[in-house]
């Protein structure tokens, strides 16, 4: 089996699937094809690869590879973790929008960062997937890069199998868990979980709860989660949406703020990055001291990636047979109330290789916000494959989130011309 990471520099992303994979599932048999413009990054991690495998006893091989280019040859799975420039396109964009207008919220889907963003991922996730079609067109593209309903499309356009990973829509679950006053545990919440059902769907940041359930009595909880909301939630942008649709939303105020109408509890990023520099500085020390024989191994496994991207992996490859919480697939009629084209969030199953999607309802109250986010990234979507204004213009004009039309299009022609190098030009 060939596996191909691509972004495997990152400091907590590239251990943490290294983790699953060889720490956790013991998988043997792999060509690791580790990608990253980073040379020392690739290279430090293969050593670490290879000190995990050694502690499992089993056989794995490491290829590190400055670029994807033609990297893909004879991959079952290509993993997508790459962010282009993260850190310094946020600040450009941030310095942008500020002189336009300095009241505006950045996030990470929603209004012009969002926009922003998505063109930059959507540019590399779409070479990304041109390899992939011209060098192993059966391969998977297992993808995690934001915005991932974005990004998913922009693969899927070029005739690539896709999926995307997200385990956000976990949060629910715990919020569900702090309602019944259950003690509280940290992420993935895996107590909550074998004891609360939730039936959920929607689009990634934006998954609803349509049906929430005690899995040990069959108790409908619904009733009990609209009238006792914990005091230290009320008044977030969760419990008003609960208030004011009847339906939670599951993934946590800082992301469903990206698509909902405005109502003063929203927090503008100020930063977009996976740790600090401090973090990062002390994950690299750590890797080369497990490289060293300084430290144990395991001590690598913190922090984790929740999404099971390893077992995904495995599972498209017919080495079992997998349940899925959540899963991102290109709509076909899993929800019928939203557009079919679109990437959609539900539940889901590996059978055999075989990835089906399970078929969820959206509530008609949360219709209008939900429509309204799926044609947002739809349009967002067409814009990037037209390399029209148009659209992304449209797309403006429906977010919830800008409040200033007319100020925030002007803001936009400047973000396309400030990142022209990384996404071309859009007439």
């Amino acid at each position: 089996m060939r596996v191909a990471i691509v972004g495997a520099g990152s400091h907590v992303f590239g251990p943490a699937v290294l983790t699953q994979f060889l720490l956790e599932e013991k998988a043997g048999g792999i060509n690791f094809v580790l990608i990253d413009p980073n040379d020392d990054a690739v290279n430090r991690l293969a050593l670490v690869g290879r000190k995990m495998a050694d502690l499992r006893g089993i056989r794995v091989s490491f290829t590190p590879r400055r670029h994807f280019d033609r990297a893909f040859e004879g991959a079952d799975i290509v993993i997508n973790l790459a962010a282009v420039e993260m850190k310094k396109r946020f600040l450009i964009d941030q310095s942008i929008v500020a002189g336009f207008d300095p009241g505006h919220i950045l996030t990470e889907f929603g209004g012009l960062h969002g926009l922003s963003s998505s063109l930059r991922q959507m540019s590399l996730t779409s070479e990304i997937a041109r390899e992939i079609r011209e060098n192993s067109p059966n391969a998977w593209l297992v993808n995690l890069s934001n915005p991932l309903p974005r990004t998913c499309a922009a693969a899927y356009a070029t005739g690539v199998k896709t999926l995307g990973l997200c385990s956000v829509s976990l949060v629910g679950t715990d919020l569900v868990a702090q309602v019944l006053g259950e003690p509280r545990e940290s992420y993935p919440f895996s107590q909550a979980r074998a004891r609360i059902g939730i039936k959920k769907g929607g689009t990634n940041h934006l998954t609803w709860a349509s049906e929430i359930w005690d899995k040990t009595t069959g108790q409908d909880l619904y009733p009990t989660i609209r009238e006792k909301l914990p005091e230290d939630l009320l008044g977030t942008k969760t419990a008003l949406t609960l208030e004011r649709l009847g339906w939670l939303p599951l993934a946590g105020d800082d992301h469903i703020q990206d698509f909902l109408p405005l109502d003063g509890t929203e927090r503008s990023l100020d930063h977009l990055s996976h740790g600090n520099d401090d973090d990062r500085e002390f994950r690299i020390a750590l890797m080369h001291e497990v490289i060293d024989g300084q430290e144990q191994v395991e001590s690598l496994i913190e922090p984790r990636a929740w999404e099971p991207i390893a077992q995904v992996s495995l599972a498209l490859a017919g080495q079992l047979d997998l349940p899925l919480e959540a899963v991102n697939l290109v709509n076909e009629g899993q929800i019928p109330e939203l557009p079919k084209g679109i990437f959609v969030e539900t539940s889901g199953v590996v059978t055999s290789g075989h990835l089906s999607p399970d078929e969820f309802h959206l509530p008609k109250e949360v219709l209008p916000d939900a429509q309204r986010t799926a044609e947002i990234h739809r349009l967002i979507a067409l814009g990037f494959l037209t390399k029209a204004k148009r659209p992304l213009r449209q797309a403006i004009e429906l977010d919830p989130t800008v409040t200033d039309k007319g100020v925030a299009l002007r803001a936009l022609d400047a973000l396309l011309s400030a990142h022209a190098d990384l996404i071309g030009s859009y007439d």
